[in-house]
């Protein structure tokens, strides 16, 4: 090198690592902007649509002498469903970036047992997608087949 040169490529060196880290840092900040996006949009869909939906259940099935608890979140929406001392559903919707999936709790052979699965049984219930009446005909077949295998 000549005398100069070290300066040249001491002066590439950090332009070259300052550029990096100005990439990484920008790329970060997508990152965490698409976090935002997405838990906004599942805190809107969790409000606007699994909540009615679930308040509509609600409504009904307390004309009929069930205890119903509907509980929403940012990030899920929860309804339980007794009627006397046995619990008829306990069903979450929650969701992994865009896709919806449920999670029901309940007890078989007197176990508590958990099952994860999708709405329509396939791999694309997505906010944009699911709706009300997608949400209570779910829930509603669900909860006629658990009222069913407890008697």
């Amino acid at each position: 090198m000549s005398d100069d040169s070290w300066k040249t490529d001491l002066e590439t060196f950090f332009q070259q690592h300052q550029f990096e880290e100005d990439a990484e840092e920008k790329k970060a900040i997508a990152n965490l902007q698409s976090e935002q996006k997405e838990q906004e949009a599942a805190a809107t869909f969790y409000k606007l649509v699994a909540k009615p939906a679930f308040d509509k259940i609600a409504m009904e099935l307390r004309k009929h002498g069930r205890r119903v608890q509907v509980n929403i979140t940012d990030n899920s929406a929860h309804i339980r469903v007794e009627y006397g001392d046995h619990d008829e559903l306990n069903l979450a919707l929650r969701s992994r970036g865009q896709l919806v999936y449920t999670v029901e709790r309940f007890t078989h052979d007197g176990k508590a047992q958990t099952r994860e699965g999708f709405l329509d049984r396939a791999f694309n219930d997505t906010f944009a997608n699911t709706t009300q009446g997608k949400i209570i005909n779910y829930t509603l077949t669900l909860y006629k087949d658990n009222v069913r295998r407890l008697r």
